[in-house]
């Protein structure tokens, strides 16, 4: 394979272990988990990734499996501590390799060539939590004298195409098992189903039905509620099946079943109650759950019914999470309290959903506009809090908190998607698309790094300052990105460029 020969460092990729004893982790399909210490591995490469060291890649981000005889043109050289026995006689002229006697994923070492240069790392991490630095790669980055933020990794990851990073996401995606009515499941269908929208890839729709059938063996409806057939941890059964409705409509349009239908019947008799829509003190991500009792009653043309309630409930939840200063929505009031400064869950999760709302809004209704100005607000407030180089922060509105990955591809997919609707102005097309420019920079074979955990949320403000960085781009689903890159695809296309 040939990779980036002018790169400073070169990647060798240890194999994936096969067999029903290797430790997996969880999250993929059964079988088909990347191994615990490979795991760790891509931890180290996130973190050089995110330390911009000009790591070497080939097509398809892929690294070198064997090193090359002639190891001169790299400053260094970067394994799995576990794969040096593996590697060791092609290894030999590093001082120290033959004498290494290996013992467990958690060891690390550095060993010099003879002729002086490159340096080995041998990369191990005996913990399970990643946080902000590993000492033993910085002593590496030190000593074999790297550059960091280089300008040439950042212009090849650039230089990579929308359409084979989509597809990369896409094959990480598919590979999910989520059929559990939570909200990952929720974000797992409605990525898919973007990305066959915008590439009309046949695998997914096949991985929705398998999703959605999956998932609909589990629940039943019993006096106009919702159960599980078995108890599961994680988000509420009846919040969790209308996060996933949109979706399930959508879905329903294109490959019919009965037993869709039937879920959703049973899902408009909840939508229309009442008591969905009470005004309270209290407000956590807002539209986050509304979306889907908008994308059921509009199905069976039933909005009316609820559209006085749901638009009282809406212009209540604006009036008590909008901040007239900055234009942004607060995370959550909560019984008078909320945060002092704004972090970017509650508006990236805002400005996901109030587009699928519009999606299902019938244009002839007269509160249509009304949620149309409210979505153009918010957008213009969270536009103000970019950053020039195209990302926005964890903390919206301080500026030395995090670079955010997830938060930026969801801005940038609400942006794009909201201008190709028409309700956005070209200014927000050219803001997602320098976004997305720099979320290239954050990813890589087909997932993320440089994220905090997923689209994490708390309550509490030091909560995203002190949360470890996630640099494993192989561990989180890649539900934004895929978003991200749909949506890019899609506008792309219809504007014949890129």
């Amino acid at each position: 394979m040939k990779t980036g020969s002018q790169a400073e460092v070169l990647v060798i990729e240890p194999p994936e272990p096969e067999g029903p004893d290797v430790a997996r982790r969880g999250g993929w399909r059964p079988g088909m988990g990347p191994c615990v210490v490979n795991d760790l591995f891509r931890c180290g490469v996130g973190y050089l990734l995110m330390s911009g060291v000009d790591v070497a890649f080939g097509p398809g981000d892929a690294f070198a499996s064997e090193p090359p005889d002639d190891l001169s043109r790299y400053k260094g050289v970067f394994i799995a501590v576990h794969d040096l026995p593996r590697l060791r006689d092609r290894l030999r002229d590093f001082e120290g390799v033959a004498e290494f006697e290996y013992q467990s994923p958690g060891q690390s070492a550095c060993f010099r060539h003879r002729s002086g240069s490159p340096l080995l790392m041998a990369f191990g991490w005996a913990g399970d939590t990643v946080y902000y630095t590993f000492p033993n790669i910085d002593k590496f980055i030190i000593e074999a004298d790297l550059a960091v933020y280089s300008n040439a990794l950042e212009r090849r990851l650039k230089a990579r195409s929308d359409r084979a990073l989509l597809d990369d996401l896409l094959q990480r995606m598919l590979r999910l098992n989520r059929a559990d009515w939570t909200d990952v499941m929720s974000y797992a269908a409605r990525s898919v189903l973007a990305a066959w929208e915008a590439t009309g890839d046949e695998r997914c729709l096949d991985y929705v039905e398998w999703l959605f059938d999956s998932a609909a063996a589990t629940i039943y409806h019993e006096d106009d509620h919702v159960k599980l057939r078995a108890n599961r941890a994680g988000t509420p059964i009846d919040f969790g099946v209308t996060l996933s409705l949109d979706s399930l409509v959508n879905f329903h349009r294109i490959r019919p079943k009965e037993r869709y239908l039937e879920i959703l019947r049973n899902e408009l008799t909840r939508a229309l109650r009442k008591e969905n829509y009470r005004i309270t003190d209290s407000w956590a991500p807002f539209p986050k759950g509304v979306h889907g009792r908008v994308a059921v009653t509009a199905f069976f043309d039933e909005f009316s019914r609820i559209e006085d309630d749901f638009l009282r409930y809406c212009r209540a939840g604006e009036s008590a999470l909008y901040d007239e200063k900055t234009g942004l929505w607060r995370y959550f009031v909560k019984h008078g309290r909320t945060c002092p400064h704004f972090p970017g869950h509650g508006c990236a999760l805002s400005l996901l959903h109030l587009p699928i709302i519009l999606d299902f809004y019938p244009k002839d209704r007269p509160g249509y506009e009304t949620m149309v100005e409210m979505y153009r607000r918010l957008a213009r407030g969270v536009a103000r809090y970019q950053d020039d180089r195209g990302f926005w922060r964890t903390i919206l509105d301080v500026p030395g908190s995090l670079e955010r990955t997830d938060h930026t591809a969801l801005f940038l997919y609400s942006f794009l998607r909201g201008h190709r609707m028409g309700l956005l102005e070209d200014e927000f097309r050219e803001r997602g698309l320098q976004a997305w420019d720099w979320l290239k920079t954050r990813t890589f074979q087909g997932g993320a790094f440089g994220v905090l955990g997923g689209i994490s949320h708390s309550y509490t403000y030091s909560y995203y300052l002190l949360r470890p960085i996630f640099y494993n781009y192989a561990a989180a689903p890649p539900v934004c990105n895929l978003l991200a890159a749909s949506e890019v695809l899609r506008q792309s296309e219809r504007n014949g460029e890129r």
